[in-house]
């Protein structure tokens, strides 16, 4: 029998997820994927079918208050009331682009149009 390595399937989901370049795998990953922020300070990426967090995206130094997938699927922007705001990689879980200090108060909403 063949062992599964957990942390590998949770990586290949998320690539599954938001690596393609089109629409319509990118409708889809936003469908099959929910992302939270917290409190805790860090971002959540949720398998929607399973109800299984398949990714935690950490580098916010305060509550994330907002988030946005890019209509690619490949990229999560988050803000934070640490006045940043970020660019994740969904494929390798990292921060591509911070931009700091970007208001004078908590950062509370961010939208793609």
């Amino acid at each position: 029998m063949e062992e599964v390595n957990e942390e590998e399937e949770e990586s290949k989901a998320v690539v599954r997820a938001t690596g393609a370049a089109n629409n319509d795998a990118a409708t889809r990953a936003v469908k099959e994927y929910l992302a939270s922020g917290s409190r805790d300070k860090t971002i959540k990426i949720w398998e929607v079918r399973n109800a299984r967090c398949v990714i935690t995206l950490v580098g916010h130094d305060n509550w994330v208050t907002d988030l946005c997938f890019h209509p690619s699927g490949r990229f999560l922007i988050s803000v934070s009331d640490d006045k940043s705001l970020r660019c994740w990689d969904l494929t390798s879980g990292r921060c591509t682009k911070k931009l700091l200090n970007i208001h004078n108060h908590f950062v509370t909403s961010v939208a793609i149009k």
